[in-house]
């Protein structure tokens, strides 16, 4: 199917671009969904939901609303950029997927999805979430994409079961992650996942609620300790995480592992230290469960984890390698970081 057979508002239906929902078989290539006509309950730019074996292409999604104005927002309308629910054996490449207050949703059991060279930015919440994972393999590959922007939350989240692990089998590589306004990926319920070769800059954080950049000062209590450009979210659990080759600049932070099984190698971790009001990092250290921490890795529970030739260096407030509790199993070597003066030590 291509601009041949479909254009932007051929397709429209109760408030969606293009209508695959249950759809096998199909290749949809070079169009522009950018349409105006979007009303109703369930609006999506493509929605997609229960759809096996397709394929999009050189797609533009782009909402010309102003999303943080002119959708209503609730449980029951949350508008999508595309929405690819309970879907397997997608590919998405080459997409522009932009100002929806979801950009990329992966509900319920999908499995199977890649996302490459696709650019997701200026999304309102999150620019792509998985939710409710159900403990099955997803086995999706994030590769090649620009994802940043995002006003309220995360670049990307799992998300499902807070006492398991329910998202599990994600690759995420040679992704630039940018200016996200919490964490750039939050892996609430996730597991069995490798993160490598990843640039993450600018991440700040901003969890406590407003909905937008926080330019101003915040309250400790509504902060939430949000530490890492990549961590594992509050009130939850993750496991068996592979850290490596990652750059992390101008973050929040760098790395928060806060569970067992995570394994970091050869990151490098520089200069890690926006806040709410800049890069500065002005905000006293305090309550680990409330105060943001501006370093480059904080280890939570720290057994079964490992961290070998990873190079964390200027990241100030507080120690650069800050470790709360024990844990026999920790493996730590050949690790490059610098005090509080600045010296260079190996750990």
């Amino acid at each position: 199917m291509c601009s041949s057979d479909l254009n932007g508002k051929a397709g429209i239906r109760n408030g969606v671009s293009v209508y695959l929902a249950g759809r096998q078989n199909i290749v949809l290539d070079g169009l522009d969904l950018s349409s105006d006509e979007l009303t109703g309950t369930n609006i999506s730019g493509v929605n997609a939901r229960g759809s096996q074996n397709m394929e999009f292409r050189n797609l533009r999604i782009v909402n010309p609303y102003d999303i943080s104005q002119d959708f209503p927002i609730s449980a029951a309308v949350v508008p999508r950029g595309m929405d690819l629910s309970n879907a397997k054996n997608i590919l998405v490449e080459s997409v522009t997927i932009s100002r929806w207050y979801i950009g990329l949703n992966f509900g319920g059991n999908s499995q199977f999805i890649t996302i490459r060279n696709s650019v997701i930015t200026d999304n309102m919440h999150h620019e792509m979430v998985a939710a409710s994972g159900n403990g099955e393999i997803r086995g999706h590959l994030i590769e090649g994409n620009i994802i940043g922007g995002s006003l309220a939350s995360d670049g990307f989240q799992t998300d499902g079961d807070p006492i398991a692990i329910d998202n599990r089998g994600m690759i995420f590589r040679n992704n630039t992650f940018f200016f996200n306004a919490e964490n750039a990926i939050d892996l609430k319920s996730g597991g069995d996942m490798i993160i490598e070769n990843n640039v993450f800059a600018g991440m700040q954080a901003n969890n406590d609620g407003t909905g937008a950049w926080d330019t101003g000062t915040a309250d400790t209590a509504t902060r939430g300790g949000a530490a890492g450009a990549v961590q594992r979210g509050s009130n939850d659990k993750s496991g068996r995480v592979i850290i490596r080759k990652n750059v992390f600049y101008d973050n929040i932070g760098g790395i928060a592992a806060k569970d067992s099984d995570w394994m970091l190698y050869n990151n490098t971790v520089v200069a890690n230290n926006r806040d709410y009001t800049g890069w500065s990092s002005t905000f006293p250290d305090g309550d680990l469960t409330q105060e943001v921490k501006f370093v480059g890795m904080v280890v939570r529970y720290p057994g079964d984890t490992v961290y070998v030739n990873n190079i964390v260096t200027n990241n100030n407030q507080g120690a650069v390698w800050y470790i709360e509790g024990g844990g026999s199993n920790r493996l730590l070597d050949n690790n490059l970081y610098n005090d509080a003066a600045g010296n260079l030590h190996f750990l």
